[in-house]
């Protein structure tokens, strides 16, 4: 495919195709048809010359307006009948040429193979041929008793066929960009519903899990304390309320996820659960963009572990080595993870990989653990300081379970 448009016609419209071809030739640049009127000139020298001669003359002259005019309707073929629509084309000019006994007249008229050179060959092929029939008519128009003006004539023709080539091929250029374009904005709303779906996915996935835990935990306290039943229904609203604002600031682009954050949600949401959390106390300095992208780790991390898990322990750590990679690590006793990622953890890796970093994902019998690093740079080499929790590993005893 990409072979044949690279063979395409500079000048095949393909809004003239199925007209009828009186049409499709009026449709042409008017100056393209009243050059055809040069052609008169041998007709009226050759009066007086020798009857057959002079029939032949005027043959000539009808062929190469009928192959010139006839150009336009030739653009939609292949590229070889092209080429020999071209090449009958040019025998013709020369056959005026010929007849009349002299070489001024392919000075003069070498003007029409260069154009239509220019409007049936790709420029990377039409330029050269029309250099190289240019400079034939100037030898030729030189070498005339009549010179230099056939010479001169062919060097205008030669210029007048470049600027033509040239033109289409511009042409050409900025409709493929046009088209680049396009594609580039298609692929753009793609990564943009993709983003938001992504986001939507990490926001109501986290918040609908901590309102499930928190409106079933309520529903056990009403009758025991309703106090504390109360106090979490009404931490229930708050979360709907902070889900809401989140999936309209979603909606604009403009939510900001921080690990600090997500690190005390992530207590609270445990810990509504029952999940005993053991997390850093205090974090240390990091980039807007690591933070972001650690907290929406933990965000979906602990979700998947308030969900799926059935855990007794989630430990998160979060340290730093020696070559300023930064690591995060989310941890539980539970069901460990054997199955295939789901939705959430796909588009966690793709966030992950996107910054340079790698997101492991091990779960056995004992649990699992989620760890994620991030390359060190040198704008934050050295400035982070990370807390990292000192706690044992939690016992691992469940069986393990399917997708998260």
């Amino acid at each position: 495919m990409q072979e044949q448009l690279s063979l395409a016609a500079p000048g095949f419209d393909p809004g003239a195709q199925g007209l009828p071809w009186y049409r499709m030739v009026l449709s042409q640049n008017r100056v393209y048809l009243l050059s055809v009127f040069f052609l008169t000139i041998p007709l009226i020298y050759g009066v007086g010359t020798a009857p057959w001669r002079y029939a032949a003359l005027v043959g000539c002259c009808l062929s190469t307006a009928a192959f010139y005019l006839g150009t336009v309707l030739v653009t939609g073929w292949g590229f070889w009948a092209r080429t020999a629509w071209l090449g009958a084309m040019t025998v013709s000019v020369v056959g005026v040429s010929v007849v009349a006994a002299d070489l001024g007249p392919l000075g003069y008229y070498s003007t029409y193979v260069l154009v239509a050179a220019a409007l049936l060959l790709p420029w990377r092929m039409s330029r050269y041929l029309i250099v190289l029939v240019g400079v034939g008519g100037i030898v030729a128009g030189m070498n005339t008793e009549a010179a230099p003006m056939p010479a001169i004539m062919a060097a205008t023709g030669t210029v007048v066929a470049l600027s033509i080539a040239q033109g289409l091929e511009n042409r050409r250029i900025t409709a493929a960009l046009d088209r680049a374009e396009q594609r580039t904005a298609v692929l753009a709303v793609a990564a943009e519903r993709e983003r938001i779906g992504r986001d939507l996915h990490d926001i109501l996935g986290h918040s609908l899990t901590a309102i499930a835990v928190r409106a079933d935990l309520a529903a056990r306290l009403v009758d025991r304390d309703s106090a504390r039943a109360v106090t979490e229904i009404e931490a229930l609203a708050a979360i709907a309320r902070q889900a809401l604002a989140d999936v309209r600031a979603t909606a604009s682009g403009m939510r900001e996820v921080r690990l600090a954050t997500e690190v005390a949600a992530a207590r609270s949401v445990l810990g509504a659960a029952g999940i005993e959390c053991r997390a850093p106390n205090a974090i240390g300095a990091l980039s807007d963009a690591d933070s972001e992208l650690l907290g929406y780790v933990v965000r979906e991390a602990v979700t998947n572990v308030v969900r799926h898990s059935g855990a007794n322990v989630c430990v998160l750590t979060l340290d730093q080595d020696a070559t300023g990679h930064t690591r995060l690590a989310v941890s539980d006793d539970g069901k460990g993870f054997t199955g295939r990622r789901g939705g959430g953890l796909t588009g966690l890796a793709q966030r992950v990989e996107e910054a340079g970093g790698e997101l492991e994902l091990d779960g056995d019998a004992r649990g699992t653990r989620l760890e994620v690093t991030l390359p060190g740079s040198a704008r934050d080499s050295g400035s982070r300081s990370l807390s990292r929790v000192d706690a044992t590993p939690p016992t691992m005893t469940s069986t393990p379970e399917g997708e998260r």
